[in-house]
């Protein structure tokens, strides 16, 4: 997470401009000096803040310096003796190529408008930049021609272990109200050194209402978040998850046809009732006309023999 900012080689009248290296190379001592993070820089403020945190730099450095030489501990229950011998070979070439500074600045640095938006001061720059000695490792921007700059931004994507970075990518700039800006950016090599772009200058001033665009700006997030929790709410007083239309649409469809075997269900009822009914009435009204003829005159079950 830390910005890093590769390996720096800095020479002086008497050799290193390093008083520790100079020295420690005179005595034949192999010596470096680490740099974790600065404690002025915003991005490594979070990992330098507590006595826990230097402990654990400290802890790291004394690992990597044991497996370098190999070292071992009885007492500690340590072995790093294999570790240097994993190392790969180290020769002039490599070494030398790795601590060469590049002299330099970057060979391209290029910037483009891709889009604007004045009413809300949203500027789309689009960014080409490349060095062929070493690597970009970040950029800065000016809004006033080149007066003013911000603070040192890491470049996407640079990987420094690698050392590679892509020459491309997209800018995004928000302009104050007020301000027709001219805007400026530099590219920094691993050296430190920069490379200034073409200026991409604007005929008139970026007007808006700060105040009423944050305004809508809430308003829109808070519909937005209204929106989304009456869609989502499933039950009284549950919110769980924003089903996709397909769901919705099977839920549908089980919800139709389990309507549909209720209704089916209903239906056969009432018929089974009214078949009952219908028989019902049917044998009552049988049941009526026989006697009724029971008791017509002439009918010989009425008379005796």
């Amino acid at each position: 997470g830390l910005f890093l900012r590769g390996i720096k080689t800095r020479e002086g009248d008497n050799g290193d401009y390093y008083g520790i290296i100079r020295h420690s190379v005179t005595r034949g001592l192999p010596a470096v000096i680490l740099e974790h993070c600065h404690v002025d820089e915003e991005r490594d403020i979070p990992y330098c803040r507590t006595e826990e945190e230097w402990i654990a730099f400290g802890k790291r450095d004394a690992l990597a310096v044991a497996k370098y030489f190999g070292l071992s501990s009885k007492k500690l229950g340590v072995d790093y003796s294999q570790e240097s011998l994993a190392l790969p070979k180290a020769n002039e070439t490599t070494v030398v190529q790795s601590t060469l500074r590049d002299e330099t600045k970057p060979d391209v640095c290029i910037l483009e408008l891709s889009d604007v938006v004045y009413e809300t001061g949203e500027v789309t720059l689009n960014v080409t930049a490349t060095d062929y000695d070493s690597p970009l490792i970040y950029y800065d921007y000016s809004i006033d021609g080149g007066k003013n700059f911000c603070a040192p931004i890491a470049w996407p994507g640079v990987d420094l272990l690698e050392e590679i970075y892509p020459d491309t990518f997209t800018l995004s700039v928000k302009i104050p109200s007020g301000v027709q800006p001219n805007i400026i950016l530099r590219a920094y090599n691993l050296a430190d050194l920069y490379l200034e772009s073409n200026s991409v200058p604007f005929l008139q001033s970026f007007l808006y209402d700060e105040d009423s665009l944050i305004n809508k700006q809430k308003q829109d997030e808070s519909q937005t978040v209204s929106s989304l929790i009456e869609k989502n709410r499933h039950s009284a007083g549950t919110v769980t998850f924003t089903p996709d239309e397909r769901v919705v649409e099977e839920a549908d469809g089980e919800v139709s046809f389990l309507t549909f075997l209720k209704l089916c269900l209903i239906f056969v009822i009432i018929i089974f009732f009214a078949v009952i009914v219908s028989q019902s009435i049917s044998y009552s009204r049988r049941k009526k006309r026989r006697r009724q003829r029971m008791k017509e005159p002439g009918d010989n079950r009425n008379h005796p023999m």
